[in-house]
């Protein structure tokens, strides 16, 4: 695969010139479905048509066209659908790990150098990170406006994931993957959406042996009468009306994805609005209700979530009183809100309102809903192995002066703490190396196969119910059992 002007790989639908580099091959780029431009734009992914000859994989392909994001480091276009594959330059076939990056479905770049795949390469295992449509261009409920032709652009996103997945799945082996084992993971809504794609159908959850879920979110979906009214909220913030929707096909795509944001915010709806939509022909339920009815046996899962994931969100809206059901995205009534700020008064008298508004609002989008999701596996699924972990590692001299939270884990998953973003979260934090090698050792194991304890953290059991054992990722790696439960009892009833 290699020659001294770069490796070359021939695949369906054509060959591709990469780089070689430390042992390592990249081919970044790729296409792996057609430009979803034109004719194509707000519509599910078709795949990529044959290009002939030799192209050039080389560099980056372009991110997804959204708002101004300082994490975004490429330049971005409506012609996005592209993968970054990163192969060991050595004789697989080898396991494969395909990356779906997190930024709320509103923002996010799979070649950014957090999510470098070198050190996958280096440890035996192929890297493939997804670039998948963001914000309007990719969540937008058009089927009751332009009508039966926009049949799934409330999905288009989650339909890029497949179309990757489904690409990977079939060219992969030319570059020295096992299709067999190929595991899907992400964070934050990257962690989401993987749910969402396992409460498809068969065929996509047939080409998943294993998920990696990083804080993510179990029941992350919206109904589609939900959809529908953000999208006539769109509509009315771009000025137009149903009768001039039609201007949204031609509309330049920077203008549609800067308006998109201040028309998810709908009264009554809480949290994390760009979401997956519960349509009936792709997306059949949440990830939680494909776990409740037993539909995801067999699937190995490594699961967790960050100590403090709120922090991360803070600046933008400190709590100031109870939080109610307009600040928590998975509790449907004021009482039950009003309940579960009661048991955690009584359970945690020592904490301030502060504190217990913090560890409610974290533990009510992140932590619970994990705890609920392999709760489900375990009731109704079979031959699931499952392992849980929290990250609690605090990277001491952060330059942005944040603890664990939600999205401090990625340098140490990747081991790239030298990448700009890496040294831009985590600094020269004391035992910030030695975490990543524990960490990154950990995800490579499950990644193989294996269990991901032992070597440079101790062994470590699976979840399962009637111990609860949990890993806590620190300086001091551990195995807990059944880490707070009497708040995660606290819980019982409140949905």
């Amino acid at each position: 695969m290699t020659d001294e002007n770069g490796p070359t790989v021939k695949t369906s639908k054509g060959t591709v010139r990469g780089l070689n580099a430390d042992g390592v091959n990249s081919f970044k780029g790729v296409p792996f479905a057609k430009p979803p431009v034109d004719d194509l734009r707000f519509k599910p992914a078709q795949p990529a048509v044959p290009w002939g000859g030799e192209i050039d994989a080389t560099g980056y392909g372009h991110a997804p066209i959204q708002g101004s994001n300082p994490l975004v480091e490429n330049p971005t276009s409506e012609d996005c659908l592209n993968l970054n594959i990163f192969p060991p330059d050595s004789a697989g076939p080898h396991p494969v790990f395909v990356w779906i990056f997190g930024g709320n479905n509103n923002f996010g770049d799979a070649s950014a150098t957090l999510y470098d795949g070198t050190p996958f390469a280096r440890d035996g295992v192929i890297l493939v990170a997804i670039n998948y449509r963001v914000s309007a261009l990719g969540w937008l409920n058009l089927e009751h406006i332009l009508g039966p032709d926009y049949k799934g652009s409330a999905n288009a996103g989650i339909s890029d994931m497949i179309a990757g997945i489904q690409w990977v799945h079939d060219e992969i082996e030319a570059f020295g993957g096992d299709p067999d084992r190929i595991t899907v993971g992400g964070e934050s809504v990257g962690a989401k959406n993987t749910m969402a794609m396992l409460a498809t159908n068969d065929e996509v959850r047939g080409m998943i042996r294993s998920v990696i879920l990083e804080s993510g979110t179990c029941q992350f979906a919206w109904r589609a009468d939900v959809t529908r009214v953000m999208a006539d909220g769109y509509l009315n913030e771009l000025g137009l009306t149903p009768e001039t929707a039609d201007q949204l096909l031609t509309m330049d795509p920077q203008k549609l994805v800067d308006s998109f944001s201040a028309s998810m915010e709908q009264p009554g709806i809480a949290g994390f609005n760009v979401r997956a939509t519960i349509d009936g022909e792709l997306i059949k339920s949440t990830g939680l209700d494909a776990a409740r009815d037993g539909l995801l046996n067999g699937m190995r899962v490594l699961i967790g979530n960050n100590h403090d994931e709120y922090q991360l969100f803070e600046p933008a809206g400190p709590l100031n009183r109870d939080p109610g059901i307009e600040q928590m995205d998975y509790v449907s009534r004021p009482k039950m809100a009003a309940d579960i700020n009661e048991r955690y008064r009584k359970l945690r008298p020592g904490m301030t309102d502060n504190e217990r508004w913090f560890r409610i609002m974290c533990d009510e989008e992140w932590w619970i809903q994990n705890v609920r999701f392999v709760e489900a596996l375990h009731e109704r699924g079979r031959d699931n192995d499952i392992w849980m972990y929290r990250f609690d590692f605090d990277p001491t001299k952060s330059p942005v002066k944040l603890g664990p939270c939600h999205t401090m884990e990625l340098p140490f998953v990747f081991d790239t703490l030298q990448s700009r973003q890496g040294q831009g979260m985590v600094g020269d934090s004391p035992g910030a190396a030695d975490m990543a090698d524990r960490m990154h050792g950990a995800w490579v194991k499950f990644i193989k196969g294996d269990t991901p304890g032992g070597g440079e953290i101790p062994e470590w059991p699976r979840y399962e119910l009637r111990g609860r054992e949990v890993m806590i990722l620190d300086n001091n790696c551990r195995i807990e059992r059944d880490p707070w439960s009497d708040l995660r009892e606290a819980w019982f009833g409140v949905q």
